[in-house]
């Protein structure tokens, strides 16, 4: 597993470890109590955002890149349907 904090590796990490509640699917998870329904639900979906993220991430720099810059935040927000609110993006131009 990647050492580093956050993302995918987190959700992997998370999902990875349903030998240890002995479950064979992700949703089993909220039997077992690690998750109740609307913490799944959340979860999913984070780990849905996350890999368009990063698929946009590969797509944006023709690579496979891991990092999101500063520099292809407003590109990636955009492909995504994410507009600003009030708030200020990074390298506005």
């Amino acid at each position: 597993m990647r050492e580093g904090k956050g993302g995918l590796p987190t959700c992997h990490a998370v999902l990875d470890r349903k030998s240890f509640y002995r479950v064979r699917e992700p949703d089993e998870l909220i039997a077992s109590g690690v998750f109740d329904a609307e913490e799944y639900k959340m979860f999913r979906r984070a780990e849905d955002f996350l890999w368009a993220v990063r698929c946009h991430m590969h797509f944006v720099t023709a690579r496979a890149e891991e990092r999101l810059s500063f520099d292809i935040q407003r590109e990636i927000a955009v492909r995504l349907g994410i507009r600003a609110s009030g708030m200020r993006m990074s390298n506005a131009s």
